[in-house]
């Protein structure tokens, strides 16, 4: 795995906050999603091209400061009381599965795919499961899906 989350697993999930297209959102569908641990704030976010991920450890200043935030295109979110994303709190994360693509390139027959590097997240803590990936907008799940689509056009990154 990336030295970057290489000390991601067993630490606690401290807080999280989520970027969204709206403050009034919707649970499935965070452009992002940001776990604060001891190290740093992990950031998930689902990239333009519809189906990668951006991965990276950062801070909440560096966060204010990106895209978007500040012409209010997108908003940084408390949860809301109902967002399933709060049993995440205060749990370890026991496993970080990275789903890295294979190929930077899909080819149709008619058309072409340019990929970023992550094709999502899995993370596995103490009591839940959650999938994180991009499909024309992020996709988040808490215990209903077990797997990142599309299997054969990635693989775990290796620790």
């Amino acid at each position: 795995m990336n030295n970057e989350f290489q000390n991601i697993e067993q630490q606690i999930i401290k807080s999280i906050k989520r970027i969204d297209l709206e403050e009034d959102y919707e649970f499935d569908f965070p452009v992002s999603i940001c776990f604060e641990l001891e190290n740093g704030i992990f950031k998930m976010s689902s990239n333009n091209d519809g189906s990668s991920l951006d991965l990276r450890i950062t801070n909440w200043s560096e966060i204010q400061n990106d895209d978007g935030l500040e012409f209010g295109e997108y908003f940084l979110n408390e949860l809301n009381e109902e967002d399933l994303l709060r049993d995440l709190i205060g749990e370890r994360i026991l496993r970080l599965d990275i789903a890295k693509y294979k190929e930077e390139i899909t080819m149709g027959k008619d058309w072409i795919s340019y990929n970023g590097n992550y094709a999502g997240v899995k993370i596995e803590t103490e009591n839940h499961l959650m999938v994180y990936y991009n499909r024309n907008g992020g996709y988040c799940s808490i215990d209903l899906i077990d797997e990142i689509p599309d299997k054969s056009r990635w693989e775990i990154i290796k620790k």
